[in-house]
């Protein structure tokens, strides 16, 4: 098949909306994610700093615990507490009076955890709380649609932050990424960008504006009558949401 009107693809993703839990997220999520090696790095974390609680002259185990901090990417107790004072890891890790004067603070004014089975849980949490940032929201729907395209047997072209091109039906499709699981302000003014994007003139280089919006939120925004408006003002540019998507691609690649 070859694509059809842009109004198709609005119309199909209304009929099929967003699901509660959406297999592309949990399968790439748990994929990505070393849980054993995350847990085994904020459980030792917490007995460093007993350690040093205990002892504080206990050299090896600032060196240890600085070294820990580094290569874990999650939030830890201690990062949570350090936003609270108005810093970051990143401010105090290359400065060692700042790192030490850290640390004692954190463990004169907050109480360590025993690395107990309802410890282990709360670390659990930490790391699926983690994984939900907007920052590996954003990596996460990017490979979801990646791997959807490449499926079909398409090119993908990484244009970086939440951009991808793709090469369908012989022309380039730029496509805008979005996750929409809640509504918010920030969240608001993104969609306007996205609308004015969607409202530029096709180009012999760009000759497809698309919107990929998925979560469960999109389900409402689809429905705004700006985008149903745009679409029959301008014939390239496309707003879907996974279902739609699916289908563009499909007919794109036969």
């Amino acid at each position: 098949m070859t694509l059809q009107e842009n109004t198709h693809y609005l119309a199909l993703s209304k009929l099929t909306p967003e699901i509660v839990l959406d297999k592309h997220y949990s399968e790439i999520a748990l994929a990505t994610i070393d849980i054993k090696r995350q847990l085994y790095n904020l459980i030792a974390i917490n007995s460093l700093f007993s350690c040093i609680k205990n002892n504080r002259n206990d050299e090896a185990s600032y060196h240890k615990l600085k070294g820990l901090l580094r290569e874990t990417p999650i939030k830890t107790p201690f990062e949570c507490f350090l936003y609270a004072c108005d810093c970051a890891k990143e401010d105090i890790l290359n400065n060692e009076d700042s790192f030490r004067g850290a640390v004692c603070l954190y463990i004169d004014n907050r109480s360590l955890l025993g690395n107990n089975e309802q410890s282990l849980t709360w670390y659990q949490a930490l790391i699926d709380r983690d994984v939900s940032f907007s920052r590996q929201r954003s990596a996460t729907t990017k490979a979801k649609i990646k791997k959807i395209a490449q499926q079909a047997g398409l090119r993908v072209i990484d244009e970086g932050d939440d951009n991808i091109k793709l090469i369908i039906g012989g022309k380039y499709a730029a496509i805008r990424l979005i996750h929409l699981r809640a509504s918010g302000g920030s969240q608001n003014n993104h969609i306007k960008k996205l609308l004015h994007f969607l409202e530029l003139p096709a180009t012999e280089e760009q000759p497809f504006a698309c919107v990929f919006a998925d979560g469960l939120y999109s389900n409402t925004i689809i429905s705004k009558p700006k985008i149903a408006a745009i679409l029959t003002d301008n014939s390239s540019a496309f707003w879907f949401n996974t279902a739609g998507f699916e289908a563009f691609i499909r007919d794109g690649a036969s």
